[in-house]
């Protein structure tokens, strides 16, 4: 059966990290992303020692999966998943700035 957001989702949740994350804030924005082939080749380039697996032919996923929770405004959580298998192959965390707030124009 192919890989599906689904499955990306209860890998993703396999990981502490995801599970702490989510506990420390639950109203967190999860997005699941099939990463293009020329960025999943890319990122394969940045980690060649990322243990993402082979298919029957002996080359890796075409595409890795990103799942990435993000505390708005707070920090983002970023797990990249292999669909062979099955894991979580990398954890990223970044911190987020808050958004400036825009000024009314009307004001004189």
């Amino acid at each position: 059966m192919p890989f599906k957001e689904d499955d990306a989702v209860e890998v993703a949740y396999s990981v502490d990290e995801a599970e702490k994350f989510d506990n420390k804030y639950p109203n967190c924005v999860v997005d699941v992303i099939k990463m293009k082939p020329k960025d999943t080749e890319a990122w394969l380039k940045k980690h060649p020692k990322a243990d993402v697996g082979k298919d029957k032919k002996g080359n890796p996923p075409k595409n890795l999966w990103s799942v990435e929770f993000a505390a708005l405004e707070k920090e983002k959580l970023i797990l990249i998943l292999s669909p062979i298998t099955k894991k979580v192959v990398d954890i990223q965390t970044e911190k987020l700035e808050p958004e400036p707030e825009e000024e009314d124009e009307d004001k004189e």
